[in-house]
């Protein structure tokens, strides 16, 4: 059976999108896993993290609507990586889903990719209501992704009555079998607090290790519609990303044949220090005489 996870946080800011986006890229091109993405927000910001707005020229709420199959919409931004995208009008197709009839939605949407993916990975909106609980009943596992501000901390806990009652009234065989903290920053004493509150709640080793600090070079990479490991991977959060994505596999994949690994170096060189050129018998190179500085210049704007 395909792994099924949904992403969820009431609370907006929280790095869902960023977190579903790199893991998904990661799984499916460091580890040659078959990843499904399903952009299940109106807000379509996962979509738009690999495409312009105007490269979509059909989404889910076309196959809601009845308009086209599922495996019409299907776009692939990486090899072994699909996407199933959202626009705006999505919102269109929210209060369909609100009768017992169509609880079951979008699980009637993925059926007939069953085979076709190891895991998927749902990007759900900012919310607890309809589009979330429709996520949660046509997934196996829920992936809290959170931060370590105080509120993110403190509606944790209508997060996890939202699963109980998908599990009392849909969906039996949903787990919350994660928790992932992002935008962490780790020099600050109240994000270390945060933290240990965070794990304290899941005492059971469902956070998982490590943290993806907040970065500039993730930023970077949105403007560029690029993930950090296509930018620049040599970077704290490229080197969390793969860490988190290994902890993935364990959790959700341990027994699924990978087909190919090309996994990059998890973490960059360390800067040689003087102690260690000298150690090394590495000599300094003399600094330039004004001459050699000149000549250099000279050179430089021939160029």
């Amino acid at each position: 059976m395909s792994i099924i996870v949904s992403c969820i946080n009431h609370k907006g800011g929280v790095g869902k999108t960023t977190v579903c986006a790199h893991i998904g890229y990661a799984l499916a091109v460091h580890h040659g896993l078959r990843v499904l993405l399903v952009d299940f927000d109106s807000q379509s910001n996962l979509t738009r993290f690999f495409y312009a707005a105007d490269a979509v020229p059909l989404s889910l709420t076309d196959v809601f609507s009845g308009s086209c199959r599922v495996q019409d919409i299907i776009l692939s931004p990486q090899p072994n990586l699909m996407l199933l995208p959202a626009t705006l009008n999505l919102t269109n197709i929210e209060h369909s889903l609100t009768t017992e009839s169509n609880y079951h939605a979008l699980g009637d949407v993925l059926r007939p990719l069953t085979g076709t993916f190891d895991i998927a990975l749902i990007d759900c909106p900012p919310s607890l209501m309809t589009m979330t609980l429709n996520a949660m009943s046509a997934s196996t596992d829920v992936c809290i992704i959170t931060t370590t501000d105080r509120l993110a901390i403190e509606g944790i806990g209508a997060i996890i009555q939202a699963v109980q009652q998908v599990q009392q009234t849909r969906n039996p065989y949903l787990a919350l079998s994660s928790v992932v903290v992002s935008h962490f920053e780790q020099r600050k004493a109240v994000a270390r607090e945060g933290l240990a509150i965070v794990e304290r709640y899941f005492a059971d080793g469902t956070v998982l290790a490590p943290t993806i600090p907040y970065s500039v070079a993730v930023q970077e990479a949105i403007w560029h519609t690029k993930t950090v490991f296509q930018h620049k991977h040599s970077s704290k959060a490229g080197d969390a990303f793969t860490d988190l994505t290994a902890a993935f596999v364990e959790r959700y994949l341990p027994n699924v044949p990978i087909a190919f690994a090309t996994i990059p170096a998890a973490k960059r060189p360390a800067k040689k220090t003087a102690a260690s050129k000298k150690a090394s018998g590495t000599a300094q190179k003399p600094k330039p005489t004004a001459t050699k500085k000149r000549s250099q210049a000279s050179r430089s704007v021939s160029a």
